[in-house]
């Protein structure tokens, strides 16, 4: 069968505290539009992850 269309919002931003460390966060499904990613698969509703990142020389 057919699938109908759908779109999805997604949101990060980081910020470099340093020019070796930085902070990040992202958002998926920020509007939390219900979406399957695979045929038979979960529902994927919002979630965010952060990052944080230090570059050591």
């Amino acid at each position: 069968g057919s699938v109908p269309e759908y779109w999805v919002v997604n949101f990060n931003a980081g910020y470099n505290f340093t020019k070796d460390l930085r902070l990040g966060v992202n958002v998926f499904n920020l509007l939390d539009r219900e979406h399957y990613e695979i045929f038979g698969g979960t529902i994927l509703h919002r979630y965010a992850t952060a990052e944080l990142s230090l570059m050591i020389p």
